[in-house]
C-alpha cells in the first residue's frame, strides 16, 4: 500500500539482534557515521535511539542501500550460547512416569514383551517461529493521532505497546490491520511496526520493511 509523501525505512540491526535478556541491551551503540551515506540520493534521515539505528530515504532502494552502506560502530557483546545448553537443560528436568495400563487410562491390552530393545534418544534444535515473507508495516504519525498499518495478529496489544513506546495515550494510535505474508508462529509485524513509528520523527508516513 502507499500513502501521499510516504518515505521508506530500513533497520541496522545491533549485534545481538534476536536476544532480549542481557545488560548489554539499549547500551552497545557507540557511534553512527552518518557522513558513510552522504552520498545516497533521498536520504532523509538518520535515526538513533538508544541501540536502535534505522535509515529513512524518499525511495525504498536507496533506504536499503543506506541500511547496507552506514558505518555503526558497536560495543563488543557476550558469545551467545548454543544449543548444547538447551539439550542438557532439558535432560536435566524431572521426569514423571505412568503406566497407562496400570493408571486404568486405557482399556488397550498390554502389548506383549518384544524380543529385544533397543534405547534411542533424539534431540532437535530449536524451531524459529519464522515468517513465509519479510514482515512490513506503515506509520503515519501526527500530532493528535498515529495511524498504523499492520499485518499484526494482536492489534489490541500493538496498540498498547506502541503507546508505551512513544509515550503517547492508547487513543492516539489506531492500528490497521492488514494481510501479510503468511508464518509459522509469529510473523514479527509488531516488531517492524514499532520500527516504522520510531522512523516518522519526521512527521510523514514512513514504510518500515525487516527480512
Amino acid at each position: 500500500m502507499r500513502v501521499p509523501g510516504m518515505l521508506h525505512g530500513r533497520v541496522v540491526r545491533p549485534p545481538y539482534a534476536g536476544v532480549d535478556v542481557g545488560d548489554f541491551i539499549g547500551t552497545s551503540l557507540i557511534a553512527v557515521d552518518e557522513a558513510s551515506v552522504r552520498d545516497i540520493p533521498g536520504l532523509v534521515a538518520v535515526v538513533r535511539i538508544g541501540d536502535f539505528v534505522g535509515v529513512v530515504a524518499e525511495r525504498e532502494e536507496n533506504a536499503i542501500k543506506a541500511a547496507a552502506q552506514l558505518k555503526v560502530t558497536w560495543k563488543p557483546v557476550p558469545t551467545l550460547p548454543g544449543s548444547q545448553r538447551y539439550r542438557n537443560g532439558a535432560a536435566r528436568q524431572p521426569v514423571d512416569t505412568a503406566n497407562a495400563d496400570r493408571q486404568g487410562a486405557t482399556s488397550m491390552r498390554r502389548l506383549p514383551a518384544p524380543p529385544s530393545r533397543c534405547r534411542r534418544t533424539y534431540i532437535w534444535p530449536y524451531q524459529m517461529h519464522a515468517s513465509i515473507g519479510p514482515s512490513c508495516a506503515v506509520a503515519d504519525y501526527q500530532e493528535d493521532q498515529t495511524r498504523v498499518w499492520s499485518g499484526t495478529q494482536n492489534p489490541h496489544h500493538l496498540r498498547t505497546e506502541l503507546a508505551r513506546l512513544i509515550h503517547r495515550r492508547e487513543a492516539e494510535i489506531e492500528v490497521i490491520r492488514m494481510e501479510a505474508a503468511g508464518c509459522y508462529g509469529r510473523n514479527c509485524a509488531d516488531d517492524v511496526s514499532a520500527d516504522a513509528v520510531l522512523a516518522v520523527a519526521r512527521r510523514r508516513p514512513t514504510r518500515s520493511a525487516c527480512n
